[in-house]
């Protein structure tokens, strides 16, 4: 194999500024995460696509690495100097935009105003080896001749070190199926899916809210329907969602206390309907055992399940199907007394579709599940709390965005390791707060347990991703059984 002739440096030396660092507890511009996956790790891939060599540089060590190899003669004639705080704007494209860039002549771009940090900088060995031994600051002191410099826009890249522009790629984090398409322009957010009448009811949820609710959520326009894609936009606000700060380790107590607050606020101030017993009873089954079973049923019809279903046995005695015995057992068992009524929900209310953000306290949420009639907003009023739920305590955010890893043990069983050390005190307000509110975390669980089984299928495009909710979803209907005696 030929060795690469081009070699990436991803300089990731430079602290995040201050305005970032109050909103985020990262350190490093490598360490924030586009879709749960750093942004070094994704420079990286980008890198071996286009046939690059990669070299990651976060300390003065790295450097001084770097220019005993440039002194034995150990690097690629010719490289590119890639400031971490740089981040493709189409992340996708990456590896095509270090393929062009490589391929540039010399002096094809001309040298912009300003210091090198905020640049692109293409080198020959000359200035390679000159930039080897400058160090972190080298590149601010190159003589012109010795670098080609092109400019983050020109480049197709964002500069996080701008609040700005950082927040914009924060709050591109909108959840995308495969089903569905986020199209992020500067200032509007376009959802498209093929799924028509999904985006109609998303739209129109909005519209079909009493006015005092209305304030709680974005607010779409401009739907399209033309016949085979359906489409509406939203006004893109610079805030992250809550999943973004979740998985980042961003939320202080004192902000996710106040985030539960005005999340509790708007369980509360929902309209409700009176329903009887048997009412109310329905509309839980109908999204905790219908549906479940329905879903569970379009999995089995899957390829993958043919994988799947020994896993979840090698790591639960009677896999899938005996967790949803036990379910339906603890359906049974476990019924909320307290919810005799139903409420007008979201339908996702999980943390992906929370913006909210920690400075100023703005919360808006988006993606609801949707509607055609005032009457077909009202459900089960626990569902809600359970989409929060399997977010808080179950790790949902953490499993997607690939940030659970699935280990196997001596026994040959699968785990998945949610990671909640730095997240448990958060739980422990959030079970708190679901006290105080006089409701049952056992039947909260359970729903939650639920949303993690029922939603297998629609992940079907990542197999892993797949085993690991199952393993969460199933280990909870493990856990409530014991305690339960079932």
């Amino acid at each position: 194999m030929t060795a690469p002739k081009t070699l990436l440096l991803y300089d990731d030396t430079r602290r995040l500024p201050e305005a970032v660092r109050d909103l985020l507890p990262v350190r490093r511009f490598g360490d924030l995460m586009s879709g749960g996956v750093p942004n070094a790790r994704r420079v990286a891939a980008a890198a071996a696509a286009a046939g690059l060599a990669w070299r990651h540089l976060r300390t003065r060590e790295d450097w001084e690495d770097l220019a005993d190899d440039a002194r034995r003669g150990r690097l690629p004639p010719q490289a590119l100097w890639w400031p971490a705080r740089l981040f493709p704007a189409e992340p996708d494209d990456g590896a095509e935009l270090l393929r062009q860039i490589a391929l540039l002549e010399p002096g094809a771009a001309v040298r912009p105003e300003g210091a090198g940090e905020g640049r692109i900088l293409r080198l020959d060995a000359t200035g390679l080896a000159r930039l080897a031994q400058g160090g972190p600051d080298g590149a601010d002191s190159l003589p012109a001749d010795l670098a080609t410099v092109l400019a983050p826009a020109a480049a197709g890249a964002l500069d996080l070190a701008d609040p700005l522009q950082c927040l914009r790629f924060l709050s591109g984090a909108f959840r995308t199926r495969f089903f569905n398409d986020i199209v992020r322009e500067r200032d509007t957010v376009v959802k498209r899916s093929a799924d028509r009448a999904k985006m109609k009811a998303e739209h129109g949820f909005w519209y079909l809210l009493p006015p005092e609710m209305q304030r709680h959520f974005v607010q779409p326009y401009g739907f399209e329907d033309d016949g085979t894609v359906a489409s509406y936009r939203m006004e893109r606000l610079g805030v992250p969602d809550a999943s973004v700060l979740w998985t980042h380790g961003a939320f202080r107590e004192d902000a996710f206390a106040d985030l539960l607050d005005r999340l509790f606020a708007f369980l509360r101030a929902r309209p409700r309907r009176a329903a009887s017993d048997d009412q109310a009873a329905a509309a839980r089954e109908a999204l905790h055992g219908k549906k479940l079973a329905e879903r569970v049923a379009r999995l089995k019809t899957l390829p993958l399940w043919q994988t799947l279903e020994p896993l979840l046995r090698a790591a639960h005695p009677g896999g899938l199907d005996g967790a949803l015995a036990r379910h339906a057992s603890l359906r049974r068992r476990i019924r909320p007394a307290d919810y005799r009524h139903l409420a007008l929900g979201h339908g996702d209310l999980c943390l992906s579709n929370i913006l909210y953000d920690p400075r100023t306290g703005l919360l808006r949420l988006i993606d609801p599940k949707g509607g055609t009639d005032l009457e077909g907003l009202f459900t089960d009023p626990g569902y809600d709390l359970a989409k929060l739920s399997h977010s808080i305590l179950g790790g949902y955010d953490f499993v997607v965005k690939g940030l659970a890893p699935i280990t196997i043990g001596p026994d040959m069983a699968p785990a998945v390791a949610v990671p909640d050390q730095d997240v448990a005190p958060h739980q422990a307000l959030f079970r708190a707060r679901v006290a105080e509110e006089g409701l049952d975390i056992d039947a909260v669980r359970l729903d939650e347990a639920s949303l993690f089984l029922s939603m297998l299928p629609l992940h079907a495009d990542d197999p892993r991703r797949v085993l690991g909710l199952a393993l969460v979803g199933v280990g909870i209907v493990a856990d409530l059984a014991r305690r339960h005696g079932t």
